[in-house]
Order: C-alpha cells, then structure tokens, then sequence
C-alpha cells in the first residue's frame, strides 16, 4: 500500500473481512506532503482497497470503523 510511505503496508484477513490498514486510512486531511509520500500511488492504494472483501478496519491511529466509512473516505 505506497502512496503515504513507499514501504507501507495493509494486511487482511480475508476469511473474516478484516482489514489491518496501517496509515494508508484514516479521517482527516490526506498525509501526502512528506517527503516520501506518492500521490499516484497513495491512489492506486485506496483503489485497490475498494476491491477486498472488508466489514471492519482497524486504522494505524483512531478508532475502528466500517466497510461504509472506508467508501467514504476513499470515494467522498
């Protein structure tokens, strides 16, 4: 999952749709202005995203959430 850092990482639990997103997710403003971070592929990241099979993220900082938060922040 690059785009935020280029080494980052999301791990999923298929079986049980649950989704281990690191800081590729979260609420609020989008982190892309480090020096490291890749717009493009922060978004190919998010769309890839959008085609697992996902009920519940656990994000890298803040609360859980659901599949309909997660469209959310990915398509507004």
């Amino acid at each position: 999952m690059p785009g935020h850092s280029p080494g980052g990482i999301a791990l999923l639990e298929a079986e049980i749709e649950i989704l281990f997103s690191g800081d590729i997710v979260y609420s609020g403003p989008l982190a892309d202005d480090f020096c490291h971070s890749n717009l493009e592929d922060y978004a190919a990241s998010l769309e890839r995203l959008l085609t697992f099979p996902i009920t519940v993220v656990h994000r890298g900082h803040f609360p859980i959430f659901d599949t309909t938060r997660l469209d959310t922040l990915i398509r507004g």
